[in-house]
């Protein structure tokens, strides 16, 4: 006979038996679900299936937010129900629907993956198109393509590989060992100076800025190293036939280097005393090898015919002298009603005399007056009317180009 004490306990563990089930029920199995919905559907359209399945997880960043309900064929492909729980964040519609595995071995599931963080956000029977959905690689395919990579492979190559591989790092262990503790020594420094790095990246703009400026010279540079490069080609033999030989030739000067060695010696020394007179005038002998190329040009037309109607009269002008300006001469002649600045008449082509150079090029006017142009400077010959010789005023070698160049008419 039960007693009233053990039906008391039966009712208690009765009730306290139905609250587990239905809390482990509604927690675990979910199984509240077939009496109030607590998720929204949404369609996400794929190529394939790509091994996912019902009742698989759908994730969110990570996280779980709902699963497959069901799969079904559309149009070629797969079209996936998922059903997202209400209480899930906002997803944005422009999510990537992925078909993913949890391992190596594990079992699929689909996450969403946001290109944005924007709305509008999915909803109830929102739709992921096809475009924005990837399942991974068959595993036939991804067997065949192995497969297919492994035997394009030659074997004799890849066991001459191996051989020298095997040569190269024979005895290396301590080396690489080395290598790997020097690397996390390195590693730890760099990050114990992160804030430098950070600011050297920071400051990379101006030097790749001055990269972008200097695009024109870098052109250049890498157009002349081609040239170079080409070249060198090009020379190719007579680098090889000049290291082939190149050794005997070296011994040789060597060996006449050695026997000479007290004579060079006693050579240079005289250079030196030789070459100090030229030391000390090395501008005077700049100028001479700036100024002679000028003077040699002029040169060959120290002689040009005299031409008169378009015709040469058979006279030649002899053009020779120290000309400095080819503009208007210091002095003024007293011709057409002018004031006159002191200088002579000019006389005629045909007369001919000598007379000593005057080194005096100031023309005297009235009230002590000088009759001269600003810059402007002008030799003559002699106070007994000669004309003056006229060049360039220019600077540098330009104002050599009149040099030996203007007829003297005297």
């Amino acid at each position: 006979m039960i007693t009233r004490m053990t039906k008391i306990q039966l009712v208690i563990f009765a009730i306290v038996t139905i609250i587990g089930g239905a809390f482990v029920g509604g927690r675990y199995a979910q199984v509240d679900r077939l009496v109030v919905d607590r998720s929204y559907p949404i369609t996400a359209q794929f190529s394939d299936s790509g091994g996912i399945f019902a009742g698989a997880q759908v994730t969110y960043r990570g996280i779980p937010v709902g699963e497959v309900a069901k799969l079904q064929f559309d149009n070629g492909g797969v079209k996936a129900t998922l059903d997202i729980e209400n209480s899930a964040p906002d997803i944005p519609s422009d999510v990537t629907a992925i078909v993913a595995n949890k391992s190596a071995i594990g079992e699929q599931f689909i996450d969403l993956q946001p290109q944005s963080d924007a709305k509008p956000y999915l909803a109830s029977g929102s739709v992921i198109p096809l475009g924005r959905t990837r399942i991974p690689i068959d595993t036939t395919t991804l067997l065949v393509d192995v497969n297919n990579l492994v035997t394009s492979v030659d074997t004799d190559n890849l066991r001459t590989v191996v051989d020298e591989l095997g040569q190269a790092f024979e005895g290396t262990g301590p080396d690489l060992a080395r290598i790997l503790d020097t690397s996390s020594d390195f590693i730890q420094t760099a990050d114990a100076n992160i804030d430098v790095t950070r600011s050297l990246i920071r400051d990379s703009d101006s030097v790749l800025q001055t990269q972008i400026d200097k695009r024109g010279q870098l052109a250049t540079f890498s157009k002349n190293l081609a040239l170079l490069s080409d070249t060198l080609v090009d020379a190719d033999p007579d680098l090889r036939r000049l290291l082939d030989k190149g050794g005997d030739s070296a011994a040789t000067l060597r060996k006449v280097v050695d026997e000479n060695s007290e004579d060079l010696g006693n050579a240079i020394r005289d250079l030196v005393i030789a070459n100090k007179p030229l030391a000390d005038n090395v501008l005077g002998l700049q100028a001479v090898f700036i100024l002679y190329p000028y003077l040699l040009e002029g040169s060959f037309t120290a002689l040009v015919p005299n031409v008169t109607g378009g015709k040469e009269t058979g006279d030649y002008n002899a053009k020779f002298g120290l000309v400095l300006t080819d503009t208007t001469p210091t002095c003024t002649y007293a011709q057409n009603g002018g004031d006159a600045s002191g200088y002579r008449k000019r006389l005629g082509e045909g007369r001919i005399s000598d007379v000593q150079f005057d080194v005096n090029t100031d023309c005297k006017v009235k009230d002590n007056k000088i009759a001269r142009q600003p810059s402007k400077t002008v030799l003559r010959r002699s106070a007994a009317g000669t004309p003056s010789y006229q060049g360039s005023t220019a600077t540098g070698k330009d104002s050599w180009k009149w040099l030996l160049s203007d007829p003297v008419n005297q």
